[in-house]
C-alpha cells in the first residue's frame, strides 16, 4: 500500500485502514482488479404490514421501511412496491437479474390481492371493472375479479402500476378499506405472520426464475 500498488476507484490507498467496500468499490493491485467472491443470492418473502414503505430509504418522511423488518448485514432491496397502506407479500433480494425478470411485463408475473371495500360492489361496478377502467396513463383491467363474500374481492392484476387498484375502484365510486397481496407469480404468501419473513428455498428461487406466462 505504501508503494502505491493498491488503488480504490483509481485513487492510491497508501495508508493501512483505508476504507473500501469490496461489493461496490473498484479495488486493484498493480492495476489488476481483485477477484471478489460474489455474494450469496438471497430472496426473502415478507408479509408486509400496513404503515411501512417499500423502499430502502425514508429520509424525507422518517417513516419505517420494509428493511426495518429484516436482519441487518445483507444488502437487500424490494422487488416492486406495495404502497404504505397496503399489506401482504413482498419480495426482497440482492439478485438484480431476478428482480428485472419479475418486474418485466414480458414474463407475466401476475399478482393476486384480497381487497376489502367500504360497500359491496354493484353489478354495474363489477361490469365496469371487468371491462377496464381508463386511468391517466392507460386502460387498467384485472385478469380476474371474484367476490369473496360481503365487501371482499379477489383481484388478479398483470403489470402493476402505482396504486392501480385503489385508483380503479375510486373511479367507479368505491373505496378500498384494506388491500392485501397474497401471490406473486407462482409464489404464495402462505402462513407467514404479518411483519415476519422467511428465506426462499433454492427450489422456490428456481421456480421464480423458470416462471413465464
Amino acid at each position: 500500500m505504501r508503494a502505491g500498488r493498491v488503488t480504490v476507484n483509481g485513487v492510491p490507498a497508501t495508508q493501512p485502514g483505508f476504507n473500501a467496500d469490496p461489493e461496490t468499490d473498484d479495488i486493484r493491485f498493480d492495476g489488476k482488479p481483485l477477484r471478489q467472491k460474489p455474494p450469496d443470492r438471497i430472496v426473502i418473502a415478507l408479509n408486509k404490514p400496513a404503515g411501512y414503505l417499500s423502499t430502502c430509504k425514508s429520509a424525507k418522511t422518517k417513516s419505517p421501511t420494509v428493511l426495518d423488518l429484516v436482519p441487518d448485514g445483507t444488502r437487500l432491496f424490494p422487488v416492486g412496491r406495495l404502497d404504505r397502506e397496503s399489506s401482504g407479500l413482498l419480495l426482497l433480494t440482492n439478485d438484480g437479474e431476478l428482480t428485472n425478470k419479475i418486474l418485466h411485463p414480458r414474463f407475466g408475473f401476475d399478482k393476486e390481492y384480497i381487497v376489502h371495500v367500504r360497500e359491496p360492489l354493484t353489478k354495474e361496478q363489477m361490469h365496469r371493472l371487468r371491462k377496464g377502467v381508463r386511468l391517466e396513463e392507460r386502460l387498467a383491467k384485472p385478469i380476474s375479479l371474484r367476490s369473496q363474500g360481503h365487501s371482499s374481492y379477489k383481484i388478479v392484476m398483470g403489470e402493476g402500476r402505482k396504486r392501480e387498484i385503489r385508483r380503479m375502484l375510486k373511479l367507479i365510486g368505491s373505496e378500498v378499506i384494506q388491500l392485501h397481496r397474497v401471490r406473486i407469480g407462482p409464489l404464495k404468501l402462505g402462513n407467514i405472520p404479518l411483519g415476519k419473513w422467511r428465506k426462499l428455498s433454492k427450489e422456490e428461487i428456481k421456480k421464480l426464475n423458470d416462471y413465464s406466462k
